[in-house]
């Protein structure tokens, strides 16, 4: 179906039920720490009581950022072409081939 201008794609927009579900699983947070301060504090497994801590960690102050960096850790640096300035692959591969 081609795209029409001023009219949306999608209009009943996101299925209900996920709404539903998410809704389900936030009741569940405050048993869900719990359970993961359980663990973490009685669990015999270390990389169970290692991810639990993470976990709650993440939770609380949110994922570490990463730094995006190009060659070196330097900047990343972006050229722009002129598409017109640039020969197509199609006369590359053509260069130097005979048939």
């Amino acid at each position: 179906m081609p795209f029409v201008p001023g009219k949306s794609g999608n209009p009943s927009g996101r299925p209900k039920a996920l709404f539903d579900v998410r809704e389900l699983a936030r009741k569940q947070t405050s048993k869900n720490i719990e359970t993961m301060i359980e663990l973490r504090d009685g669990c015999p497994d270390a990389n169970i009581r290692l991810k639990a801590a993470n976990t709650l960690h993440e939770i609380a102050w949110g994922k570490p950022s990463q730094a995006v960096t190009g060659d070196g850790g330097g900047p990343i640096v972006l050229q722009w072409l002129d598409a017109a300035a640039v020969p197509s692959a199609a006369e590359d591969s053509t260069e130097g081939d005979s048939v």
